[in-house]
């Protein structure tokens, strides 16, 4: 290579950038007195807001159509869009905001940013909005010796910032009277239609015809909304936020770029004819980047005593008097009609050259939402960003680009090289280092932060939802719905929405404290393509892209020379401190909320009575939805404390890409990349490519994280009343059909690709109610550090073809041969090191007063119709897939939640994780993959590949995680009484799919279906209900600390070839070599040190669970009225559902489902604490193959041919066909886990009553018709292949009752460690071939596998151990009982009825149809009514140990050939011919004379596990002192399930050709179980797992596998 030279002929670019930031940010609130920040009311405030209350105000939006009465234009040349729309508000909104205080500080920004382009030749582009043709550069390119680009690049960039903040005596206090009223009423809101048409002309489009694409746009919305706001005494403060960023981007061309894009269709980017771009190109290139970023957020040296430099201190939020919030709101009435309203055709009566869409939608909306928000108190501090990032892109020859927006986007390149041979074609060298460093240091202190209620706080809050009615999506009464004939793709979408939903929220005296959280992160990225680069994308059809697609002469080398270096270290250090955090009432405290859903009726989505379109030549879409809500939901909530820290990440990651030669890429959305004319050719000539590549990459994270909360308190104090009473009613919602059809055809006549209909209808009228109070969650820890490394090489020229659905072409013709020479070296060093040591001092959740809680919820009433009614035809040609689904479902659930003096503690859970992956490939690469059909790779090749690589790594984690949680206490000292109620509506869905009269459901007539066919309609109906209630529960975890090491090198010494697709035809025509010619020399050495440390030693001293008073839990839930009607209807014999003729497959599936379950369930005064966990794990993976590596895959049916090309390689060559390669890898994992649990207990000390009531409702499934209700059901009458006929009836009403009390859970240990190596060596070539199913063909030609005696030296040594200390203590674990405990549990089974799965009344034998394969015939009717009640008390399990420590090798060696193939199913695979013939290669490589002829494995494993488990448990005891009375009824219910399959005879009249099953099942249960658990003890200890395995496989040929599923393999 010539090198880096300024001083030649050229481009010569240099580019220095010194880029520096410096930061002094010191913020300071001073004191001042008694407070620095002070926001008080000591008088009076009245603040109230009536929006629209005036009873004598009127308050009237009504809007018009948007277009009323359109007529055709005669022609239109191009794009035709009308867009119409009617809207009409009468929204009231009334907002009352007070004594609200924010600060915040910091949020500093700093960076750097370095971006450029370089271009060594010419540079031509163009853009086009719409359609039209890109770049056509017919310009020659630079002479040879002048395309010398040169450039340098040396970026610093530095950012420094000292943020110091403190923030001192902050105060929100409210010391006199506040009151808030805010009342807002909605008005009337009318809105017309968004196009209405009177006929008799058709709307819009043109009698002549649209000559490109045609949109019609209608809509139609009104709102009547209704929303109030009160919110006051809230305080918000933030500190730190800064941001650090340093960014280089820079963009190297050696030759010339042609680049075109446009919107639409159509885009070139061509350069042909006689001008050609210059394939001599010496472009070279050096950088060096060096980016830092340094911070300092935090407390100030001198922290402590009276300093508080740099803290939040003494913040305050009180509440010493009267507050008053009143909110109510109520919707309005609102009224939409039709989006779309025609009794003549819409859209063009001609022809439309493009896309044709018609879309509609109706909304109208009269929901109500009321909030009272007040003493809320959120700090945050830290949260600090730094980042690096680094890219460099280099491309040594030409860039020609094609994208287009839909279609036909085309790249072409036609390179020539110089015959003189002082000009190599394509020298590229590279040299590229990064050095990127982060170091942050933020301590943050939160001092004293407190919430109080010291007076009287009072929120009412009143949602109530009105009349919402929307009409239909589109309304067609007359004339076809859509263009006559669309071109390309058709689409009908229509809608239709009605909302009348209610919120209601009370929120008060909620803290929430975040330290912590800060990320910082290296990223560097090189890119660098050796010669030609060439891509075409095209969002939907038609993508090609190719190179010299006139043949011209190219004579010349590929040389691509990288040197890549990354130096990334992150230094983290975060010590956050929380202390005396306190949420605390000390006076009354009263929460109301009032909920009720309103009214709601959608139309129908899409109503048509005269079909669709005659023709659309591409797809088809149809949608139609209904959609009606009148939900109510409703939450209380206050006294909660959530306290956050830590959550910091830090990561590194570098890419290296390197390709040496050309890369060639076609990308389709949907149909047809690659060429007409078959593969992309790619770069011919003498061609000898040289790929020498050098990576060297250094990861380190070290973070220090020590958190500190101490006392934090969630208290409810003497003689404090906390009330919160909670009502919801769900409304009332109706809606329409989906799609009605209600004469025509459902579809176009004909559509020229895939066709797909669907239509829902869905109501609902939930309710849903919370009570929250008194709920601490502290949460530690959470660190995660990541790096991660891959290198990517391809010697050889890389081809890429991808389709969204059909079509991918991709392949490789070199005319002589080529020689691939690829020597790789790369050594990655990753480490990570944490040090995390939390402590949680004193977290108290404690009641001394009274607490009452009240959830009252009622489901209300949803009806839903028909997913689609069809009375007429359907489709009579589908060339493609259809597709219809219907479905109709309805909720009225009900959900009814309180919960109290709940706390939970998680510390730990850190995660440390280093991945590395290197892939080298010595010659060409090629893919091709298609969605479904027709995946191709072809050919030819022949030469000598070298490849020879060095790939090693260390990868180390290091942690050290101590947790201590001390004297974590949650105590009841008062009354606590939780009323909840839940009772489900009353809901009612209607069929999935409906067929009356000659309603036709699927493609009928000739041809029908080319391919698959799918028909489904689901009904489901749901009035289910949902009761809990829990209070004095804690959960407290540490330890689950996470460490894994990845290492994955994969290297292939010759070509690569796949070929995919998503479901049908995927050819192969693989990569034959010449017989010992000198080929495939792989050389390879590749070793990982992986290894992991982790010392979690975790303290859980004295958490106490005690009840000293009075807990009664009073919980009732009862099921509604949930009826469903069939999946599939078809209510006259005339009517049929499934096409008259499928291509292919062929489903039809009706499922009918109604719940109206009940569950209710009481918990109390449990505790659980868990410890250990933690999980380390090392994985390497070697993958090296001699040869090429050829995959294809098929999904499942059609013919497959598995083509070869026989090579022949220079004579007389006497070549080595060598694959050596030296492995190695040591894997460790060390854990020490010593934690200690003492003195936790659950104790019970006074009188505690939970009251469990749970009973199942009425629940009717398809009663009367079934999962598939048909007169006559044939199915598909004739298909290709598999046909499946589906129907089911489920229907449940049953009952679970649960109560629990006083039961301890402890658990240590379960630490997890494994290792894991798998190595695959293959001596010549590797050919994977899998068929999904049903295969053909593949006898035209035989799969030969490459060379001939190939000889595989093998050395792999393994080392793995696994060393794990842990020693676990558990002593005074107490479960007493000393008072009195009742539990009455009542479980009451509902009534459930199901219909037949299949039922066909009026069927007779009529002999129909056939199946060519598989015809499968499933019925399934099902019934519960089922009753559960479970008590469970003071009970104790405690389980240490566990621990699992795992060793894993697998070794693969085969020295010539790995075929291995797969078939789904059955049908054969013509004759195979696996066996090469030829005579033996001579000896060589680096393992010198071992035996050349033949195929010889060195392998060593060494496994070791260490395990010390010594595990204490002392003092453990469950004493009953008291009365535990347990009182439990379980009544099944009533349960009748009808046929599975009831009089279908024409089920039966088909033939099969292979297999046909008919599954039909009935089941009805009305069981009942009932259990009462009380004072057990479950001890475990040990049960530790150690397992050690070794598979090695050695062939010394060929090794040939062939899987067939079932039937024949010729």
């Amino acid at each position: 290579m010539s090198g880096y030279n300024p001083f030649t002929d050229g481009t010569d670019t240099r580019i220095r950038a010194e880029q520096d930031n410096t930061l002094g940010d010191k913020d300071v609130v001073e004191h001042n007195g008694d407070s620095s920040a002070e926001v008080l009311n000591d008088g009076s405030l009245d603040q109230e807001v009536l929006v629209n209350r005036d009873d004598l105000v009127d308050t009237i939006a009504q809007a018009g159509d948007g277009i009323q009465d359109i007529n055709a234009a005669l022609k239109i040349g191009d794009d035709l869009t009308i867009d119409a729309s009617s809207s009409a508000s009468a929204n009231g909104k009334g907002v009352a905001l007070a004594f609200d205080q924010g600060i915040a500080t910091g949020a500093n920004q700093q960076s750097n940013d370095v971006s450029g382009s370089v271009t060594g030749g010419n540079f031509d582009a163009s853009s086009v909005g719409g359609d039209g043709t890109g770049v056509n550069a017919h310009q020659a390119g630079a002479a040879a010796e002048d395309n010398d680009t040169d450039t340098l690049l040396r970026a610093n960039q530095s950012n420094f910032a000292n943020d110091l903040d403190t923030l001192d005596n902050v105060t929100v206090t409210n010391d006199g009277n506040a009151e808030q009223r805010v009342k807002v009423k909605g008005g009337d809101a009318d809105s017309g239609n968004g196009i209405i048409g009177n006929g008799p002309t058709d709307i819009a489009g043109s009698n002549v015809g649209v000559g490109d694409d045609e949109s019609i746009t209608g809509s139609t919305a009104a709102q009547a909304d209704a929303s109030g706001l009160a919110r006051s005494f809230n305080q918000t403060l933030q500190t730190g936020s800064n941001q650090q960023g340093n960014n280089v981007d820079l963009s190297i061309t050696g030759s010339d770029v042609d680049v075109s894009s446009v919107g639409g269709s159509g885009a070139e980017a061509v350069v042909g004819g006689a001008d050609y771009t210059s394939g001599n190109s010496d472009t070279n290139t050096r950088g060096r980047v060096t980016q830092s970023n340094e911070l300092n957020d935090g407390v100030g040296g001198g922290f402590g005593g009276n300093n508080i430099d740099g803290a939040i201190a003494s913040p305050e939020v009180a509440n010493l008097e009267d507050s008053l919030q009143v909110v109510k709101a109520k919707a309005g009435n609102a009224s939409s009609d039709d989006g779309i309203n025609s009794i003549d055709h819409i859209g063009s009566s001609a022809s439309v050259g493009g896309d044709g869409s018609v879309s509609g939608s109706a909304v109208a909306s009269a929901s109500a939402s009321a909030v009272g928000v007040g003493f809320q108190q959120d700090i945050s501090a830290g949260s600090n960003a730094q980042g690096n990032s680094a890219s460099l892109d280099i491309t040594g020859t030409g860039v020609g680009q094609a994208t287009s927006g839909e279609d036909n986007a085309t790249a072409g390149i036609q390179v020539d090289a110089s015959a003189n041979p002082q000009h190599n074609d394509s020298e590229t060298g590279s040299n590229a280092r990064f050095n990127q460093s982060n170091d942050a240091y933020d301590a943050d202190a939160v001092l004293d932060p407190s919430l109080h209620n010291e007076g009287h706080s009072t929120q009412k809050v009143e949602a109530y939802g009105d009349d919402a009615t929307a009409g239909d999506g589109i309304d067609m009464n007359g004339g076809r719905l859509g263009a006559e004939h669309v071109v390309d793709d058709g689409s009908i979408t229509g809608s239709t929405l009605a909302k009348s939903d209610a919120l209601g929220v009370a929120a008060s005296f909620e803290q929430k404290v975040s330290t912590g959280g800060n990320s910082q992160s290296n990223a560097s990225d090189l890119g660098v393509t050796g010669s030609n680069q060439v891509t075409a994308s095209a969002g939907e059809d038609g993508a090609s892209a190719f190179l010299n697609s006139d043949n011209p002469s190219v004579d010349g080398d590929h040389r691509t020379g990288t040197r890549a270096e990354s130096n990334q270290s992150n230094a983290l250090g975060d010590k956050d401190e929380i202390e005396d955090a306190n949420v605390w009432n000390e006076h009354d405290s009263t929460q109301s909320a009032g909920v009720t859903g309103g009214i709601s009726n959608a139309g129908n989505g899409v109503s048509l009575d005269s079909g669709t379109s005659a023709a659309v030549h591409s797809n088809f879409d149809m949608s139609g939805s209904a959609t009606a809500s009148a939900n109510a939901q409703g939450v209380a909530q206050s006294f909660t404390q959530s306290l956050t820290t830590g959550g910091n990440a830090q990561g590194n990651s570098a890419e290296v890409s390197v390709i040496g030669a050309e890369m060639t890429a076609s990308i389709a959305g949907e149909d047809n990349a690659g060429t007409a004319a078959g593969p992309a050719s790619l770069l011919a000539g003498r061609g000898d490519t040289n790929t020498n590549t050098r990576s060297f990459q250094s990861q380190e994270n070290e973070m220090y994280e020590g958190d500190t909360l101490d006392d934090p308190d969630v208290v409810n104090d003497w003689q404090a009343d906390a009330e919160q009473t909670v009502t919801v009613d769900g409304g009332s919602a109706t809606a329409g059909n989906g799609i009605e059809a209600l004469g025509g055809n459902l579809g176009p006549d004909t559509v020229g690709d895939d066709s797909s209909i669907s239509g829902s209808a869905s109501a609902s009228a939930n309710g849903v109610g919370a009570a929250i109070n008194f709920g601490q969650t502290l949460k530690t820890g959470s660190n995660a550090q990541s790096n991660s490394v891959d290198v990517d090489i391809t010697g050889g020229n890389k081809a890429v073809a991808a389709a969204g659905e059909s079509g991918a072409t991709a392949g490789s013709v070199p005319i002589t041969p080529v020689d691939h020479d690829t020597t790789t070296t790369s050594w990655s060093d990753q480490s990570n090191q944490l040090g995390d040591v939390d402590e949680i001092e004193h977290a108290d959740v404690t009641n001394w007063g009274h607490s009452t809680q009240t959830v009252d919820v009622d489901g209300g009433t949803a009806t839903s119709g028909t997913g689609i009614v069809q009375t007429g035809g359907s489709s009579t040609n589908i060339d493609g897939n259809e597709s219809i689904s219907g479905s109709s479902s309805a909720s009225a659930d009900a959900t009814s939640v309180a919960q109290s003096f709940t706390q939970t503690q998680v510390t730990g859970g850190n995660a440390q994780s280093n991945s590395a992956s290197v892939s080298v490939t010595g010659a060409d690469v090629n893919v091709a993959s298609a969605g479904q059909d027709d995946a191709e790779v072809n050919g030819a090749w022949a030469g000598t590949t070298n490849t020879d690589s060095f790939s090693g790594g260390f990868q180390g984690n290091t942690a050290y995680d101590g947790d201590t949680i001390w004297d974590s206490d949650v105590r009841n000292f008062h009354d606590s009484t939780q009323d909840v109620t839940a009772t489900g509506g009353t809901a009612t869905a209607g069929d999935g799919i409906a067929s009356s009269g000659d309603g036709q459901i699927g493609a009928q007539g000739a041809p029908g279906v080319e391919e698959d066919s799918s028909i489904s309609g689901l009904s489901n109906a749901g009035a289910d209900a949902t009761a809990s209630a829990a209070s004095f529960e804690q959960v407290l975890s540490s330890g689950s600390n996470g460490q894994s090491n990845s290492y994955d090198a994969s290297i292939v010494g010759a070509n690569s070839g796949v070929a995919a697709s998503g479901e049908d035809n995927a050819t192969l025509g693989q990569f034959g070599q010449a017989a010992a010619a000198g080929q495939s020399d792989t050389d390879s050495a590749a070793g990982a040190w992986q290894e992991n440390t982790l010392g979690d030693q975790d303290e859980l001293f004295g958490p106490d669970v005690e009840n000293l008073d009075m807990v009664d839990q009073d919980v009732s839930a009862t099921g509604g009225t949930a009826t469903s009607g069939a999946g599939i209807s078809v209510a006259d014999r005339d009517g049929d559902v499934g096409a008259a003729r499928v291509g292919d497959d062929s489903s039809i599936t009706g499922v009918t489902q109604a719940s109206a379950d009940a569950t209710a369930s009481a918990s109390s005064m449990n505790q659980k604490l868990f410890s250990g966990g933690n999980a380390q794990s090392n994985d390497l993976d070697l993958s090296v193959t001699g040869g090429s590596s050829n995959v294809q895959s098929a999904g499942e049916d059609s013919n497959v041919a598995f083509a070869s090309v026989n090579g022949t390689g220079p004579a007389g060559n006497g070549g080595v066909d060598s694959t050596d390669s030296l492995l190695g890898g040591y894997q460790s994992n060390t854990i020490y886990d010593g934690d200690s649990i003492s003195d936790a207990d659950v104790a019970n000390y006074s009188y505690v009553e939970q009251d469990v009531t749970a009973t199942g409702g009425t629940a009717s499934a398809g009663v009367g018709s079934g999962g598939i209700d048909g007169n006559d059901v044939k199915g598909a009458l004739n298909v290709g292949d598999n046909a499946s006929l589906t129907g089911k009836a489920l229907s449940s009403a049953d009952a679970v009752a649960e109560a629990s009390a006083f039961n301890q859970v402890i658990s240590t240990g379960g630490n997890a460690q494994v290792n894991s190596a798998d190595v695959d060596i293959v001596g010549d070539n590797k050919n994977v071939i899998s068929v999904g199913d049903d295969s053909e063909g593949g006898a035209s030609s035989s799969v030969r596998s490459g060379t001939i005696a190939g000889n595989a030296d093998s050395l792999a040594l393994f080392s793995q151990n696994n060393t794990a200390g842990d020693n676990d203590q558990i002593d005074e674990a107490d479960v007493e009982n000393f008072d009195e405990l009742t539990q009455t549990v009542t479980a009451t089974g509902g009534d459930a009825d199901s219909g037949d799965g299949i039922t066909d009344p009026v069927s007779s034998f009529v002999a129909n149809g056939s199946v060519g394969d598989d015809y499968t015939v499933t019925a399934e009717a099902v019934a519960s009514a089922d009753a559960t009640a479970k008590t469970s008390a003071f009970n104790q399990s405690l389980y240490s140990g566990g621990n699992k420590q795992v060793n894993s090798t697998e070794l693969d060696v085969t020295g010539q050939n790995d075929t291995l193939l797969f078939t789904g199913e059955d049908d054969g695979l013509g004759a195979l011919d696996i066996t090469p013939s030829g005579s033996p290669d001579g000896g060589g490589g680096f393992f010198g004379t071992l035996d050349a002829n033949g195929t010889d494995t060195i392998f060593g494993a060494e496994q070791a596990n260490a395990l010390y488990d010594q595990d204490t448990i002392t003092n453990v005891e469950v004493h009953n002192h008291g009365t535990l009375d347990q009182n439990i009824v379980a009544d099944g219910g009533q349960a009748m399930s009808a046929d599975g399959i009831h009089d279908a005879e024409s089920l039966f009249d088909f033939g099969t050709g292979d297999d046909y099953s008919v599954t039909a099942s009935t089941a009805a249960t009305a069981d009942a179980l009932g259990v009462a658990n009380a004072f057990n003890q479950t001890i475990v200890m040990g049960a530790n797992v150690q397992a050690n395995a070794v598979d090695v496989n050695v062939v010394g040929g060929s090794s040939t596998v062939n899987v067939v599923g079932e039937d024949d393999l010729a």
